[in-house]
């Protein structure tokens, strides 16, 4: 019989398992670059590096103003029913 807990036909698959280091290093990889090329075109358009740099600090607040929260609650909200699951049995 095989014992590998990898392969158990009873082990569970969590959506969090679905996002790991590796694609987790991948998308910060790919947003730096993004960042990168387009501090790169905007210099090369002769626009100041320190416009860049205001867009970008815009574009973060606004993400946390707006975006966070929202996956803060999902996250939230999964744990609280995990919790409660936990609880009943």
């Amino acid at each position: 019989m095989n014992n590998n807990p990898q392969n158990s036909p009873d082990e569970k698959h969590t959506s969090t398992g679905l996002l790991s280091k590796n694609s987790f290093y991948m998308v910060m990889i790919v947003i730096l670059l993004v960042i990168l090329t387009i501090s790169i075109i905007m210099s090369s358009l002769g626009i100041n590096i320190a416009v860049t740099l205001s867009i970008l600090m815009s574009c973060v607040e606004w993400m946390t103003k707006f975006i966070l929260p929202w996956i803060f609650l999902f996250y939230f909200i999964k744990l609280v029913h995990s919790y409660t699951r936990s609880k009943q049995g």
